[in-house]
């Protein structure tokens, strides 16, 4: 045997590569995969702790450790509804040697009802006077527990070690499972990825939680109900957080925010926050307390009966508090696709809009109009922009084909649009008297989404968005996110339209290189 097969670690590298990467999974493996590794295991020495490690690597039941115990301790009784494990004698500390051995290796554990066996509180607390002192699973280094059954949640400390990056635990639904939160921290001071979810409504989940986090240092991603103001000022002096979702998230109380007022946040980088609040308050409050972070895509979901002024104020927070140099993503919208009633009223609708002329002055230099040339002139660099219309009520769009002139001109990245459009008609070209009325070209657009937008002549149409977008090669109609909602005629009018549109992209491309082609002969041919 070659010496580099001596080599644990290239070893191991060879079983993943073969495995088809197997090791990167946690879910646990397929019954071929298990038989290959258990083989090599057999094989010889030097392969026998490296193919164990994968082997056991990813566990989704500790019935695998359970079962190299001694044959007559357990008992399955299946004459129920659901299997039954029971003691059939003591445990002694000399059962527990060869399941220790094989403990050890577990990385990865997923506790989902799906597949996971045993499934009864009873089992647990028998395991658990039954454990030696140390952890089942002491080099531990992610827990997905993800169950209904609040019965079985405080038995995921069964789980933990000190070695433990990554947790995620569904659902905290009471006040004694939020007192599971305190301690966490302390067992497992290397978390780096977390992802606590609770029910709704929990009373005193925004400080347990909270405390919680105040504890952790190598952060990294992190997703939980909601924080109050020391706990974001903490999370500013993280040097490596990248994620950050706050569902429900609720106004800072003032009282600790005036405790914390003093006490200047470092700038940590911040890849993604999302933001899901219960009013606008909420999302400028925690703004505020991130402003030194850069942030570089920011959500923010608010409730639908948000009011307008409300929104503006959102709008004003970010603005206020968001490094614009670092921002490349922006998303406020309502919630996802199939929490918004679409049948409410048009009147009430119309006290929530937002209209266009308020959505970004504060970042506009503080105009009191804006228009699309004006956003394409505030975001030159833009490469995707999204400013769909109402997602309620149709309400014809006041921007025209003309507007589009302003974003082939000054914004050159832009690759994607969705904007709503009135195409009824299609601007006359001017004669070009001078370089600065000449028509511009852009060439990096490929998608356009103009929504439920009304168009005349769709050939006339093609031909002007062929001229200034040449490479365009998607043009979409109707809402993005359809939820099964009947389509009025209309709109599938319009649509039919603007497919045609876009049928006849390619067509005008094919002719503009063939004109490109025999003006450039006929150009050759005369000067010869």
């Amino acid at each position: 045997m070659h010496c580099s097969l001596c080599i644990p670690e290239i070893v191991s590298l060879i079983f993943c590569e073969t495995l088809n990467g197997a090791e990167q999974s946690l879910n646990h493996l397929n019954r071929d995969s298990a038989q290959t590794l258990a083989g090599l295991a057999r094989t010889c020495k030097a392969f026998r702790d490296p193919a164990l490690d994968l082997l056991w690597k990813s566990q989704c039941t500790v019935m695998n450790v359970l079962n190299c115990m001694p044959g007559d301790i357990w008992e399955v009784l299946d004459d129920t509804d659901a299997e039954e494990v029971r003691l059939k004698r003591a445990v002694l500390p000399t059962d527990w040697e060869r399941p220790l051995i094989y403990s050890h290796r577990v990385r990865h554990f997923q506790y989902q009802l799906s597949y996971s066996y045993p499934d009864s509180a009873a089992f647990y607390e028998m395991l658990r006077m039954c454990l030696p002192p140390e952890p089942l699973f002491p080099n531990i280094e992610s827990l997905l527990w993800e169950t209904s059954d609040a019965a079985l949640l405080p038995h995921f400390r069964l789980f933990i070690g000190p070695r433990l990056t990554s947790l995620t635990v569904s659902t905290f639904q009471s006040a004694s499972h939020l007192s599971l939160l305190p301690t966490l921290a302390t067992q497992c001071p290397l978390l780096q990825e977390v992802c606590i979810l609770t029910s709704d409504g929990l009373p005193g989940h925004c400080e347990a939680v909270s405390f919680f986090v105040k504890q952790l240092t190598h952060l990294e991603s992190l997703e939980v109900p909601c924080l109050d103001s020391v706990a974001l000022d903490h999370l500013a002096k993280l040097p490596v957080l990248d994620l950050v979702h706050l569902h429900d998230q609720t106004p800072l109380s003032p009282v600790l925010e005036l405790a914390s007022q003093t006490e200047v946040p470092s700038s940590c980088d911040i890849d993604m926050l999302t933001l899901t609040v219960t009013d606008a308050r909420a999302a400028t409050d925690v703004l505020a307390r991130l402003h030194a972070s850069p942030i570089c895509s920011l959500v923010i979901q608010f409730p639908k009966n948000t009011s307008a002024d409300a929104v503006q104020e959102i709008y004003n927070g970010v603005a206020a508090n968001c490094n614009h140099a670092s921002l490349h993503t922006l998303s406020i919208a309502l919630p996802p696709a199939g929490t918004t009633d679409t049948a409410a009223d048009p009147e009430q609708i119309a006290l929530h809009a937002v209209p266009g002329t308020h959505l970004f002055p504060t970042f506009l230099a503080h105009n009191a109009h804006v228009t699309a040339a004006e956003i394409a002139r505030a975001w030159p660099r833009i490469t995707s922009l999204d400013l769909a219309g109402s997602a309620f009520l149709h309400v014809p769009p006041r921007t025209t084909l003309r507007a589009l002139l302003s974003f082939a001109q000054l914004c050159p990245h832009l690759w994607r649009l969705s904007l709503p459009i009135n195409a009824h008609s299609v601007p006359k070209w001017r004669k070009a008297q001078t370089a600065a009325e000449a028509r511009p070209t852009q060439r990096r657009l490929r998608s356009l989404h103009v929504g439920e937008s009304p168009v005349g002549t769709p050939l006339d149409v093609a031909a002007y968005l062929s001229s200034i977008f040449p490479r365009l090669e998607w043009v979409s109609a109707g809402k993005e996110n359809t939820r099964d909602e009947p389509v009025r005629t209309e709109v599938l009018a319009a649509q039919r339209k603007w497919k045609a549109v876009e049928a006849a992209l390619p067509v005008l491309r094919k002719v503009r290189v063939e004109e490109r082609y025999w003006t450039r002969r006929e150009y050759e041919e005369n000067s010869d």
